[in-house]
């Protein structure tokens, strides 16, 4: 990235905290800036779960997605983070996992053979865990700022599961029209889900220069981190495309699906296009007009949106 962007004077470097991982680089970022260090910092939530899911395993493979976003902090002491709450559990990383290619478990024949190189998921055990840990972490936040649920103006949570999403806004007692949920366009992209939904909040009006947002994640690792942060536009840079793709597993799909990202974005219709081509068989029209008999077919539905998946990779 620092070489397409052309930023020779700029330092780089990885932050590995899997779905957390955006809000831990807008953290670091701020503690640079009001350092002294840095004037301005690119913060970018990127994350490509479809190299790491295992299509035979339900748990994950229907939640998991990739996409990218990125937003700039700058010192002009306007606006900016209010508060930040970060904690984490390494007791628990049994509950969510990825054991291949680590000290570990290095990479061998072994481990490929064993499917070692996924991600694994205890699913009933972290919907308990994320829904206490985001309630209590958007608690904390709000009291380590002196400010109340009816000063935010927008919630945005790490867009995990609709599960997740909806529990945890009854225990915060935040009102639906006040939390930003995309997750049925994009699923779980990780680090990037945050940015993505705050840049589409952005687009939609959703926020203003002034408003107080308060955005919570829980990740690998487990660690439950939230930010309050006093919003402007002007500090906020998102790339224009949506890099990631979500197709409703096998079970779940409907006639319609994916219209709305087909017509919207010319990357998607592209993944359709070489779909079909190397599928024989018009992938679009069959998930847009159906018959909804033929989405239930494994030999169309599975072939195709393992292939539209996968060759989201390419473009």
């Amino acid at each position: 990235m620092q070489q397409k962007l052309n930023a020779k004077n700029a330092a780089a470097l990885d932050i590995a905290a899997a779905c957390s991982g955006f809000i831990y680089g807008l953290e670091l970022a701020d503690a640079l800036i009001a350092y002294g260090k840095d004037k301005t910092i690119l913060v970018i939530g990127a994350e490509i779960l479809t190299r790491i899911t295992d299509y035979e395993d339900r748990a994950t493979c229907v939640l998991l997605a990739m996409g990218r976003r990125s937003c700039a902090q700058t010192s002009d002491g306007k606006r900016g983070i209010l508060g930040t709450y970060i904690k984490s559990d390494g007791s628990l990383n049994h509950l969510l996992y990825m054991d291949g290619g680590g000290t570990k478990y290095p990479t061998s024949y072994e481990t490929i053979d064993k499917r070692m190189h996924f991600i694994k998921m205890a699913g009933r055990e972290v919907f308990k865990y994320a829904v206490t840990a985001m309630g209590d972490a958007a608690e904390t936040i709000l009291k380590q700022t002196g400010l109340s649920a009816n000063d935010v103006t927008l919630l945005i949570p790490h867009q995990a599961n609709r599960r997740i999403l909806d529990a945890h806004c009854q225990k915060s007692q935040y009102p639906a029209e006040r939390v930003m949920v995309n997750i049925h366009k994009y699923g779980n992209t990780s680090a990037a889900s945050i940015p993505i939904a705050l840049d589409e909040a952005r687009k939609e009006g959703r926020v203003k220069d002034g408003d107080i947002v308060v955005m919570v994640a829980f990740g690998a690792g487990l660690p439950g981190v939230q930010q309050l942060f006093d919003f402007e536009s002007s500090v906020l840079i998102c790339g224009d495309g949506h890099d990631s793709i979500y197709i409703p597993g096998q079970g779940s799909q409907y006639v319609g699906m994916g219209n709305d990202l087909y017509e919207a974005y010319s990357a998607v219709r592209k993944l359709y296009e070489k779909a079909s081509e190397i599928l024989e068989f018009d992938v679009a029209k069959v998930s847009f007009f159906g018959p909804e008999e033929n989405l239930r077919q494994t030999k169309i539905t599975q072939p195709a949106y393992l292939f539209i998946q996968s060759l989201s990779l390419i473009y």
